[in-house]
């Protein structure tokens, strides 16, 4: 027999399964509701990180596969491969008055007939890693006499400095592409990392980036950002608000992964010190970046290097060593030592220039401190220099001795 306390439980216990019923079938909708978003924004992140990689890779596919973009070659025509990054590629002019587009037209000029046939493969943002990897199909291809090199400063340690740093992500694409769109249309600060006060933030600094509405870039802390705002006023002829930037930067000695900003900050420093006309403090400056830069040893690039030597020796190409605008050719030359190569020092041909005449004559930026993608002028003063390097060394003995213009 069961009494009413015994009712009561039942009772009870059963108005709790149905509550439970009830509950499970308003949560069990929702539940299923969260999966679908979950999963359909997964599907949306994966799919568009395909894409975005795809899109890469297609870009890269068509510049592998297209045909020499600036002139048909004849059987007899001599080809000068030019291997290297943006600063060889510079899509922003299409390649016309590209380095390599301009070394075509001054060789022939000098031969007195269309000799030469220059290819340009330079591709934005790629590493020697990616160079070298491709190497031995492009020469089966292409079949160049000779090669010109200018490559490395996209090897690190931030191969990507504008995000590789930031390192939550990893290298998806999809988050890349999500730091990027956030420090453009908002203005706003991307996540900050773990040494976010790397560089402390003066009032002044803040004061020009709200000025100039400038985006603030983790990378890490600010210290990407007073590097890309302090470039963009020294293009700009601003040379007072670029000091107040780089002055700590190039007193910060980073070490590891952000010595690129103690240099490119002294790089910058030197431009701006000639840009004043005070060449006794570039001339300081200018000294302290070349004592960075000469100690500076990256492994990947030197041994890339080699192996990119090697491969055209066994195949009898010789190679011209092309050093970056404004950049000592010393570490250059100790990463080939003993390997045969053509070197082209750069160095006082550009430094003479920003000595003489707005930056913005030379360089289109200043990326790489010291040096940035060149104008069409600059491109020419480089394309002279290797013009110079390719007749003067014998490499082509019957036109060696072609006279200089």
């Amino acid at each position: 027999m069961y009494g009413a306390a015994d009712w009561t439980i039942a009772s009870s216990r059963l108005q709790t399964v149905r509550h439970q019923s009830v509950l499970m079938k308003r949560i069990l909708p929702l539940a299923r509701l969260t999966a679908l978003v979950v999963f359909g924004l997964g599907l949306a992140i994966l799919l568009l990180e395909i894409g975005l990689r795809l899109g890469g890779w297609a870009f890269l596919l068509a510049r592998r596969e297209a045909p020499p973009p600036i002139t048909a070659m004849s059987n007899d025509s001599y080809r000068v491969l030019c291997l290297g990054e943006s600063t060889t590629a510079d899509l922003a002019v299409q390649g016309r008055k590209s380095y390599p587009a301009q070394l075509q037209r001054i060789l022939n000029e000098r031969a007195g007939e269309d000799r030469f046939a220059v290819i340009n493969r330079g591709v934005p943002a790629t590493t020697t890693d990616l160079i070298v990897a491709e190497l031995p199909d492009l020469l089966d291809r292409q079949r160049p006499d000779l090669v010109v090199t200018m490559m490395g400063i996209n090897d690190g340690p931030l191969s990507d400095p504008l995000f590789e740093a930031a390192r939550s992500g990893g290298s998806l694409r999809v988050v890349k592409l999500a730091r990027l769109l956030h420090a453009t249309l908002t203005g706003g600060r991307a996540d900050a990392v773990a040494d976010d006060a790397a560089v402390p933030e003066s009032d002044e600094v803040a004061r020009i980036a709200r000025r100039d509405g400038l985006p603030q870039i983790d990378v890490p802390g600010t210290t990407m950002f007073n590097l890309m705002a302090a470039g963009a006023m020294l293009y700009q002829g601003d040379l007072d608000d670029a000091e107040t930037l780089l002055t700590p930067l190039a007193d910060g000695g980073f070490e590891g992964d952000l010595r690129f900003a103690t240099t490119g900050a002294i790089g910058q420093l030197t431009v701006l010190h000639y840009q004043r006309g005070d060449y006794g403090e570039g001339d300081y400056w200018h000294r302290r970046y070349r004592e960075l830069v000469g100690a500076r040893h990256n492994p990947k690039t030197t041994v890339n290097y080699r192996i990119l030597q090697r491969m055209l020796s066994e195949r009898g190409i010789p190679l011209i060593a092309v050093q970056y605008p404004g950049l000592p050719v010393e570490p250059l030359r100790r990463i080939l030592e003993g390997g045969a190569a053509v070197f082209v020092d750069n160095e006082d041909t550009f430094l003479r220039e920003i000595k003489s005449a707005p930056v913005s004559r030379v360089y289109r930026d200043l990326f790489g401190g010291i040096f940035g993608h060149l104008t069409p002028y600059g491109n020419r003063l480089l394309a002279t220099s290797v013009a110079d390097a390719i007749l003067e060394s014998g490499v082509i003995p019957s036109v060696s001795r072609v006279q200089r213009e």
